[in-house]
C-alpha cells in the first residue's frame, strides 16, 4: 500500500501475491489459506530511507459472509533485503529488521 499515492517516494510498497484457499472442515466455516507475496518497498523515518526486496509467506484464514463479502486474517513473516540506504537525519544509528512479523486483518467486497 501507500499514502493514497501522497510521497510516494518516501512510503510505498508494491507487491504481487498468491493465495491458495483450501476447502474448510465443516460447511460454512473458515477456509485456510496459504499464500506468499514478494515485492519492492520504500521506508522513510526521521533518519533513514530504505529501499528493500521483501518476501512474506503467510497462513490464514477466510470467512464468506457472503457472496460479495469476505472476512480474512493472515499473519506471516516478512523477509526483507536492503538495496539501499540514504542517511537523511542525525542522532541515531540504525539498520532495517531482516525479519519482521506481519499480520493483516481485513474485508473484501466485490463490487459486481
Amino acid at each position: 500500500g501507500s499514502n493514497l499515492f501522497i510521497n510516494t517516494d518516501r512510503f510505498s510498497s508494491k507487491l504481487a501475491g498468491y493465495k491458495y484457499k483450501f476447502n474448510p472442515v465443516f460447511k460454512g466455516t473458515v477456509y485456510p489459506t496459504i499464500g506468499l507475496k514478494a515485492g519492492y518497498a520504500v521506508y522513510t523515518d526521521s533518519y533513514y530511507q530504505w529501499e528493500l526486496v521483501e518476501l512474506i509467506p503467510f497462513i490464514g484464514g477466510q470467512y464468506n459472509v457472503n457472496q460479495r463479502a469476505q472476512i480474512f486474517a493472515e499473519t506471516g513473516l516478512l523477509v526483507s533485503h536492503e538495496l539501499s540506504q540514504e542517511r537523511i537525519g542525525y542522532g541515531d544509528i540504525g539498520n532495517y529488521r531482516t525479519y519482521l512479523p506481519e499480520f493483516r486483518l481485513g474485508i473484501n467486497f466485490k463490487l459486481w
